[in-house]
Parts: C-alpha cells; structure tokens; sequence
C-alpha cells in the first residue's frame, strides 16, 4: 500500500497535467471563436447575412436552376434557327 505521501504526490501530478489540459483546451477554445469570427465577417465582406446564410444559399440555388433552365431553352431557340437557315 502507498504511503500518503505518494498518494499526494500523485494527485499533485495528475492535477498539474488537468491543468495543463485546460489550458491546452482554453486556447483552443479561443482560437475556435476568432476563427468563427472572422469567418462571419468574411460572410459579411461577400454581402451576407450570417443570419440567413442558409436561405440565402438556397435562394441563389434557386435562382441559378431558373437562370440554367432559361439558358438551355435560348440555346435550343437559337439552334433551331440555326438550323432553319442552314437548311
């Protein structure tokens, strides 16, 4: 059986790597909040609400099928045309 002096020398040692843990943790912990910071302003930089980013994204998708859509059916007016002259 350990004596007590083993015994506090031990939880000395496992309370000073507990501290270093959190210290280790606390830092990320800091660098985790300037990085979602500055990805929020890199979001507001490009003209978005961080608020809204997702009903934003899916508005552009939206957005870029209709504008797709729109462009496929000019294409194929604009063949036809094409091939009605070169016929």
């Amino acid at each position: 059986m350990p004596d007590i002096s083993t015994e506090i020398l031990d939880l000395n040692n496992r309370i000073d790597k507990a501290k270093e843990l959190l210290i280790r943790l606390q830092s990320k912990r800091e660098d985790l909040i300037k990085r979602k910071d500055d990805l929020i302003a890199e979001i507001k930089e490009a003209g978005y609400n961080p608020d809204t980013l997702k009903e934003d994204r899916e508005r552009l998708q939206k957005d870029l099928i209709a504008k797709k859509s729109d462009l496929e059916d000019q294409l194929k007016s604009a063949e036809k045309i094409l091939n009605s002259i070169m016929e």
